[in-house]
């Protein structure tokens, strides 16, 4: 490597000069340096200088930072409640071990610290608002549309079945007919044989409709129920969070009085709200059955007890020649006691 003085500088200090370009590459193991071509016998190979090569033992270490005191955020420190599962057993002694653990988790989740108003407000008030909710959607399901049409097709079947007068109808011939006709039309009877084959007809069409109807019954029933079931638990929740504001109530007493009292408050709102909970349960359950007891009368009346009494009555409508026997007539009319019978059960 060669050196020169610099001609531009004051003092004369000597440059140094180099003939190739710096270079930054490890060492090699046995202390060789990267870059260098050595022959076998040891002396360079290469006629040019080589570059300047610096190793990784010249390169600054690098700062890392330390941590001298350990890092504090500003803020409230939060406090768990000193309370327990025989704490709550004491303010409810017969609550259900799922509504004490609910009761725990509300109460876990509270910060004494940060206690407000604005806390006791909404304390519980979802829980209330999602009941609000779920009664207005099984009543609405209680309303619906099929339940609807189900009952005017029963309440129709039921009224032609009553307004059927077999005694008229077999004793009816085709020259009485005429008369027949002119007081079914006061006494709304149906007295004559083609006003029976007619009814026979509507008859058959009603047991088709709600025949139909029976798959949307069963999943609304299925909804119905699936509604009930979630009352039922949110029951429980709005009864935990009514035992965790009464403790807190207790808790602040001393404290603050007005938190205390506002507490108190919502304790027994919230309490209300699970007594009617508790008391729609019957309710429920009647809406839960209104979609079984509609099933239940397609099934036995529609689908089997009134097909058979209208397969029964043929010989009087379609073989107007033939008198009934006092026998038929008598079975004919016991099945259609039976008939109405069921269908007013329902």
């Amino acid at each position: 490597m060669a050196e020169e003085r610099d001609p531009g500088s004051v003092d004369g200090r000597v440059r140094r000069v180099l003939s190739g370009p710096t270079v930054l590459k490890p060492p090699l193991k046995g202390g060789g340096v990267a870059g260098r071509g050595v022959s076998s016998g040891g002396a360079e190979s290469s006629p040019h200088p080589d570059p300047t090569v610096v190793g990784d033992q010249a390169r600054p270490p690098a700062r890392t930072g330390r941590v001298s005191a350990p890092t504090a955020i500003v803020g409230t420190e939060r406090k768990r409640l000193p309370v327990s599962v025989e704490d709550l057993k004491k303010l409810a002694p017969d609550a259900d071990p799922k509504v004490l653990a609910g009761a725990l988790r509300f109460l876990g989740g509270y910060v004494a610290e940060d206690a407000s108003d604005r806390t006791v407000v909404v304390w519980g008030n979802q829980l209330q608002r999602a009941y609000a909710d779920l009664v207005s959607e099984t009543l609405a399901r209680s309303q619906a549309d099929v339940l609807t049409r189900v009952t005017i097709h029963l309440n129709r079947t039921m009224e032609i079945l009553r307004s059927i007068d077999l005694v008229a109808v077999a004793n009816a011939t085709r020259d009485g007919e005429g008369l027949g006709r002119y007081l079914g039309r006061l006494s709304k009877k149906i007295d004559t044989r083609e006003e029976l084959r007619r009814a026979s007809v509507e008859l058959d069409q009603l047991a088709k409709l709600m025949s139909a109807a029976m798959d949307d019954l069963l999943a609304l029933r299925a909804e119905i129920e699936r509604s009930s079931q979630r009352i039922d638990e949110l029951g429980r929740e709005v009864e935990a969070s009514a035992l965790a504001a009464q403790y807190l109530s207790t808790y602040l007493r001393d404290g603050n009085e007005g938190l205390s009292r506002r507490f108190l408050e919502r304790s027994m709102s919230l309490t209300q709200t699970a007594l009617q909970i508790r008391g729609s349960a019957s309710i429920r359950e009647s809406q839960i059955e209104q979609p079984l007891r509609l099933i239940s009368a397609i099934q036995d009346v529609a689908l089997v007890m009134l097909p058979a009494w209208l397969g029964s009555i043929t010989s009087l409508t379609v073989l107007a020649g033939r008198t009934p026997t006092p026998t038929e007539a008598g079975e004919m009319a016991f099945q259609l006691r039976k008939i109405l019978e069921q269908l007013q059960s329902e």
